[in-house]
């Protein structure tokens, strides 16, 4: 049997090769989660809805956008029951004075 002292080589190698490896999982799975978490947001991006509306009065409904044109006012309604992973997106023009 070798003793580290006598044989002249150095055991901190083998820590660090170990340490290495330690580091080179926790990269792979933080790697995975983001691939995974990437998909999940393309999925919910492919499955917007995408709707022009001339309503005055509009709920705006889960995983829809809304292209309302130009607005000088509208009437916003949220759903009666509304998802934990609820998103709406809504998009219009005010004319001359900001809203």
């Amino acid at each position: 049997m070798l003793v580290p002292s006598e044989s002249g080589i150095d055991t901190s190698l083998f820590a660090k090769a170990s340490k290495f490896e330690e580091y080179q999982e926790q990269l792979d799975e933080l790697f995975e989660n983001t691939n995974i978490a990437l998909s999940e947001l393309a999925d919910k991006e492919s499955k917007r809805y995408i709707k022009a509306e001339t309503a005055e009065a509009v709920t705006l409904n889960n995983d829809t956008e809304y292209n309302l044109g130009r607005r000088t006012s509208i009437i916003l309604n949220l759903p009666n029951e509304m998802p934990t992973d609820y998103e709406c997106i809504v998009n219009f023009r005010s004319g001359a004075y900001a809203t």
